[in-house]
């Protein structure tokens, strides 16, 4: 690990001069193993450093070579060591047209030299003892010598021992640690392409040897990539030579192809890859079949011609090929047959297998000599099913029908052999083929009718006694080393019906096998398989005792990790779905986990933290939380974050940190001083880099979305951000983000999207500055169109969040480069507007877009929008959305998104002049149908009519008579269906009395204010609008009138006036907002109020409005918005009286008597709103006081 991450800075010379002079002070052999090991890493990554000291180091002391020879293992690692530096094997790197250095030669030439004799003796020096003279010493006189004379058995033996050395050292095993299989693999490739290319092979082992060591050693993908590119000719001939022999030797070529799908990194790509290899080009017969003779005729000493076409295994051989003799392994001579034909070699399997499948579910067969010379091919064929189906995307037609006639094959030998050895790898070949197919099942319970069939006493009725046996069978776990349960119990953990299990009896087995100590991997499947019952059913057993036995394999200290994390993740699961299983006063539970924590084990330590955030999230009384230092172990793993664990650790610590402040904040001392020293030292800055470096698989996902959350739980609470948080702190994450966030867009898109959303919560208005806004733009201008919908929402929600915040001073293009981003969305979209508005996501971006337009023009001045073309398009883009979204109805939240920016562009006052002052009419007429009849699961709709009302409005109020015409169609289109929806405020008094509806209340006092502000638009327009619709105008300002009235005896109701609840305030404010407007149109009919409404009634109810708004703004509790309106309605008001009284009591040319008796008749009254209002405590307007002492001097 040291090397990978730190080899600028150390000399690795000087290391291996130290691992070197350790040797001899070994105290054990593992100590040794491990130091081979570590000059074995050496030698490989850097052997311009390594390999002179330590062939110097073994020149000096050719003793230390027999030291190593005392067990199997030491030999082992001694011959993969000198396999690396023998070869030089990391610099050739699998491809044999790099050669090495010549400056190694004379150093290597003279180690062979000197430590020949010593190094044969060690069968794994042979094979590179061969392959380094081949390559340095060929031309070295007393070096041919001695290989000439050496024994003629010590080199046969070369390939049993490469094949060995290959198994210990194969992908996944025991010793398969810090890449130790690749690089063993690898130098054993150099080693072997050496001895074929300049030696006879026979001398060192038979072709079955070879193509197993071929086998093991394409496993890696770095070493199978050269292979598949034809990289070295020496080991693509010996696979051309093992597929010569097919389908007569299947076991050969099917264990190089089940390597080739174990090396391949993608799933996609092995499918690929196999429907390649599966291509036939020649097809073998043995020269001794009757066909031969009948059929062939011999053309030359090892050539045939076939006679006629005829299939050979399912494979079509036409007349005319040509054939080559050769000879397998044993001797027999067969015939490779050329094919032209697309044949699949999985069909030729088929060809042989699905006979004797056929034949023996037909026949019985009773004695095991019967089918001997069947177990090679069958276990050929279901390693390689089973390696196939575990990597492959999809099942392939040709291996799936392989799976049936081997499974019968399989039962029926698993029935006769009385072998034990030979029939736990049966069942474990049938349980694992079973398995390996699972995924590709919808109907998984059917899968188990192979094991049933094959298991002794056959049937649903007995299996599971069957696989309880197989479970605790201790004799049958010692003699297979346990594969055989291992198999089944993988078989178990794939099962989707778990409740069959349940069922079965077979808990009880499965926790009853918690207590094995032979196998962990045992217990700790079967726990996993307990874990997935748990999930979904009741576990039948004594939850008391079977916890105690969990607790105990924790608190082990020698126990297997593995097995740890396993209980740790079933107690996660049981703690949730069965009841009773949590005991509340285990504290011994919470403190071994808690000590567990501290292992330096980031899966163990990730499986601790999972546990309890289980407990958090249950909000169960931890009695752990009251230990001294139990936040500081909570936090340990992820401030020493290291391992494939990292990503789980931080979001489940994150986590739990979220439920805790969000339950009791900072109310323990000890959370809230190691919070402190987590994000004010740096620490959170080392986890998001841990985070973002992870970039595959689902668990970075969940872990910046945990870190969103508890950003936002921080900075979303004052009292938080100030004691935890700096702004610098703040910066450097958001400079963190910023610096992965463009190699990712490319990516992952839920992963850009995470980081655009952490992105815009670091946001605040101190960050947001003119040169990070203007890079952001300038990268999204190269980028927008090539980032998926889900990151383009987000980036635009960040832009939005970046506008609201910035202040330009130097604008540096910011505005006009938003507006090139807002305009290609439009033109995009306007392509395909109709489907875009259609599809949620693309809807969302249009949405969007005009929102962050609404935005920019309510937050930054329009003389810095820039060129005056891309203005224009963000109208037209506005229009063209409202527009189809209207006519389609489609995407409601995107038209009201479209309208509110018109609508904000519509009151910018430079801004207005960009809108058109005709077509509108074109986004009117589609709005006719929302006034027949609203759907009631299409309410948002009606929000959408009021927004294009408001939309008129403004721009009537902006464009003033350049408008006016098309105001005046839009009311001739729908102003009775205005008036209706004033009319509908009429019984709202007696709806709120009764306490029902008054969600329906709020909405109708909306749509009327809308309503009433579209008329006061109207009001300086009242003659033109009078001369084209008189009719219309007198029922609107009648209808005025009756929902001034009804808004009245709604605010006189004394549980609104008195209400306390926050939905009262709003309905108030609502009703004081509709009575200013409609005051406000009374007041602008000036002296043609009586043309609507009778004198004496518009007198009187002034009266009461006055002495409401005096009775308002007497109380003491209202808000000071509420106070406001009332203010504005008082003002309007007294001035209606006084324009409707004054004038009358001035009007030299009226009856005196007329004049006496109006001021009797409305005197008291307007004296008792005069006083009234100076009785007030709260300050009055100058122009409230002057109406008072005007109409005070006429009536007193």
């Amino acid at each position: 690990n040291i090397l990978e991450s730190f080899r600028p800075l150390i000399s690795a010379e000087t290391w291996c001069q130290s691992l070197l002079s350790s040797i001899p002070v070994v105290k054990n052999e593992s100590e040794l193993i491990e130091i081979l090991h570590s000059l074995l890493l050496l030698t490989y990554k850097l052997p311009e450093a390594s390999i002179p000291p330590l062939l110097t180091y073994f020149c000096s002391s050719p003793q230390t070579l027999s030291g190593f020879r005392s067990s199997a293992s030491l030999k082992q690692a001694e011959g993969a060591l000198m396999s690396s530096t023998l070869l030089v094997a990391g610099l050739t790197d699998c491809c044999s047209s790099v050669v090495p250095t010549s400056s190694f030669s004379p150093l290597i030439q003279d180690f062979l030299t000197k430590n020949f004799e010593n190094l044969v003796l060690n069968p794994f020096n042979i094979a590179p003892v061969f392959a380094s003279y081949s390559l340095f010493a060929k031309n070295d006189p007393e070096l041919s010598s001695k290989l000439t004379n050496i024994p003629h058995k010590i080199p046969s033996s070369v390939f049993d021992a490469m094949a060995t050395l290959t198994s210990t050292y194969s992908k996944g095993s025991v010793s398969d640690r810090h890449s130790l299989s690749l690089i063993v693999s690898s130098s054993v490739f150099e080693t072997f392409e050496a001895l074929l290319s300049n030696f006879d092979g026979s001398h060192f082992g038979n072709k079955s040897q070879g193509f197993k060591i071929l086998a093991r050693i394409l496993q890696h993908s770095s070493i199978s990539e050269n292979f598949l590119c034809g990289h070295p000719p020496a080991l693509t001939e010996l696979y051309t030579e093992a597929t010569s022999r097919f389908p007569l030797d299947v076991g050969s070529t099917l264990m190089i192809w089940k390597s080739l799908c174990l090396s391949v990194k993608n799933k996609e790509d092995c499918n690929i890859l196999m429907n390649g290899l599966a291509r036939m080009n020649c097809v073998a017969e043995f020269e001794e079949d009757d066909a031969v003779h009948l059929f062939t005729r011999k053309t030359g000493a090892s050539e045939y011609l076939n006679l006629k076409t005829r299939r050979i295994f399912g494979t079509e051989v036409e007349k005319g090929a040509r054939g080559t003799l050769n000879e397998d392994g044993a001797g027999i001579p067969f015939i490779s047959w050329e094919i032209t034909s697309n044949s699949n070699a999985f069909c030729a399997i088929r060809a042989i297998i699905e006979p004797v499948a056929q034949f023996l579910a037909e026949n019985k067969v009773e004695e095991p000599a019967e089918l001997d010379y069947l177990p090679e091919i069958v276990f050929s064929v279901a390693e390689f099913v089973i390696s196939f189906m575990n990597k492959a995307e999809k099942p392939v037609d040709e291996v799936n029908f392989l799976v049936h006639p081997v499974c019968i094959i399989l039962g029926r030998m698993i029935t006769i052999s009385r072998d034990t050895e030979e029939k736990g790898r049966l069942v474990k070949s049938l349980l694992g083929i079973v398995a390996a197919v699972n995924e590709f099942l919808e109907e998984k319970i059917l899968l188990f009718n192979y094991v049933y069939e094959g298991l002794p006493g056959g049937g649903r009725e007995t299996v599971m006694n069957e696989i309880e046996n197989i479970i605790l069978r201790e004799e049958s776990v010692k003699m297979t080393n346990g594969e055989v349960t291992l198999a089944l119990l993988e078989l178990l953990s794939s099962f989707a019906e778990l409740d069959t299990l349940v069922e079965s009896g077979l808990v009880p087995v499965l926790s009853a096998h918690l207590r094995h100590r032979l196998n962990p991997s045992l217990p700790t499947l079967s726990v996993m398989i307990l874990r997935q019952i748990a999930e979904y059913s009741d576990i039948p057993l004594s939850l008391t005792s079977f916890r105690d036995i969990l607790t105990q394999r924790l608190e082990l200290l020698a126990e297997d990790i593995n097995l740890k994390i396993a209980v740790l993740d079933f107690l996660t699961i049981s703690f949730q779905t069965q009841q009773g299983f949590y005991a509340r006063d285990d504290s011994n539970l919470e403190k071994t986990v808690l000590e567990l924590i501290s292992y330096k084990n980031p899966e163990l330590s990730s499986a601790c933290l999972k546990f309890l955030l289980g407990l958090f999230r249950r909000k169960a009384p931890l009695a752990s939380k009251t230990i001294q230092g139990f936040w500081e172990k909570i936090l340990s793993p992820i401030n020493n974050l290291e391992g494939k664990a990292g990503a789980e650790i931080v979001a489940s610590t994150l986590h739990i940190l979220i439920f805790e402040l969000y339950q009791n904040e900072l109310a323990e001392p000890q959370l809230s001083y190691v919070l402190e020293e987590f994000l004010k030292q740096g620490k959170i800055q080392l986890v998001v880099k841990t985070i973002l470096e992870e970039t595959t698989g689902e668990q970075p996902i969940k872990s910046l979305t945990a870190l969103k959350h508890f950003l936002l739980l921080i900075l979303g609470r004052v009292e938080l951000t100030s004691k935890l948080v700096t702004g610098e702190v703040l910066n450097s994450l958001r400079q963190l983000i910023v610096d992965n966030l463009w190699e990712t867009c490319e990516e992952s898109e839920r992963r850009s999207k995470l980081l655009v959303e952490l992105l815009t919560i670091l946001t605040t208005g101190e960050s947001c500055s003119a040169p990070f806004l203007a890079e952001l733009l300038l990268k999204l201008m190269e980028t927008f169109k090539f980032l998926s919908f889900s990151v383009k929402l987000s980036m635009l929600c960040l832009l939005n969040k970046c506008f609201r915040y910035w202040k330009p001073q130097e604008t540096q293009g910011i505005i006009e480069n938003a507006l090139r981003i807002i305009n290609s969305i439009s033109k995009n979209s306007s392509i395909n507007l109709e489907d875009l508005m259609g599809n949620p996501e693309t809807s969302g971006i249009l949405g969007m877009s005009s929102t962050l337009l609404k935005t920019i023009i309510e937050s930054q001045p329009f003389s810095v929008w820039g060129a005056p073309f891309q203005q224009d398009l963000v109208v037209l883009g506005l229009l063209s959305i409202a527009c189809v979204g209207i006519k389609l109805e489609k995407a409601p939240f995107v038209v009201s998104s479209a309208l509110a920016a018109l609508i904000a562009l519509s009151e910018d006052p430079e801004g207005f002049k960009l809108l058109p002052t005709r077509g509108m009419s074109s986004l009117w007429l589609h709005l006719h149908k929302f006034t027949i009849s609203v759907d009631p699961t299409k309410k948002e709709w009606e929000g959408v009519f009021m927004l294009c009302l408001n939309l008129n409005s403004k721009l009537l109020q902006s464009l003033k008579r350049d408008y006016l015409e098309e105001a005046l169609g839009f009311w001739g289109l729908f102003g009775n269906f205005l008036n209706g929806k004033l009319g509908e405020m009429l019984n709202l008094t007696e709806i709120w009395l009764r306490g029902n509806g008054k969600e329906d209340i709020k909405l109708v006092i909306s749509t009327s204010i809308f309503t009433l502000n579209g008329i006061l638009s109207l009001m300086p327009y009242l003659e033109d609008w009078q001369k084209s619709q008189r009719v219309e105008v007198f029922k609107g300002i009648r209808a005025v009138f009756q929902a001034f009235q009804e808004a009245l005896r709604l605010l006189r109701q004394p549980l609104l006036l008195n209400s306390s609840k926050e939905e009262g305030k709003l309905v108030e404010l609502q009703l004081w907002t509709l009575s200013d407007l409609a005051t406000n149109i009374l007041l602008k009919l000036k002296g043609k109020q009586e043309e609507f409404l009778e004198k004496g009634t518009l007198i009187s109810t002034m009266f009461q409005v006055g002495q409401l708004c005096i009775m308002v703004l007497s109380s003491k509790n209202k808000p000071g918005e509420v106070v406001g309106r009332v203010f504005a309605v008082l003002e309007k008001v007294m001035l209606i009286i006084h324009n409707l009284t004054v004038p009358l009591l001035q009007d030299p040319t009226r009856d005196l008597k007329l004049q006496v008796g109006f001021r009797r008749e409305y005197g008291t009254e307007v004296v008792s709103l005069i006083d009234g209002i100076r009785r007030l405590s709260t300050p009055k307007t100058d122009f409230l006081a002057n109406i008072c002492t005007k109409m005070e001097s006429k009536f007193k």
